[in-house]
């Protein structure tokens, strides 16, 4: 059986998959373009603010998406709670009245079973068997 993995479980590998690949991508970019310096520190300062917003906004998607999560958890534990309640509350009546019935039931037959009973034991009595 495969189990496929969801980029939500593992947030924190994919922030620093995507700020490392941002970073070798700078660099990258930085060493093979030909460039004097102040305009490769203002480049690399213009990468390491695109990287730094969008590692920001991931992480806020991350935080929006966890609170997501945990509202719609709570929710379910909600509803479930409830329904166990409720399913707990009808077993319990429907115990109720099948034992009221088996009582009433026991109470009917009881007579008869009393009678067949004193049959059975004067017939051993006269014949020495039922």
């Amino acid at each position: 059986m495969s189990h496929s993995h969801s980029i939500k479980e593992y947030p924190g590998q994919v922030l620093g998959v995507v700020a490392l690949a941002a970073s070798v991508g700078a660099f990258m970019a930085m060493m093979f373009t030909p460039k004097t310096g102040d305009q490769a520190r203002s480049d690399l300062k213009r990468r390491a603010d695109m990287l730094k917003n969008r590692t920001k906004q991931a992480a806020d998607e991350l935080s929006e998406t966890a609170g997501k999560a945990a509202d719609q958890s709570s929710a379910t534990t909600t509803r479930t709670k409830a329904s166990l309640k409720n399913n707990m509350s009808r077993l319990k009546a429907n115990t109720k009245e099948t034992l009221a019935k088996n009582k009433s039931d026991a109470k009917q037959v009881a007579p008869e079973a009393k009678k067949a009973a004193e049959k059975i034991a004067e017939d051993i009595r006269r014949n020495g068997e039922p």
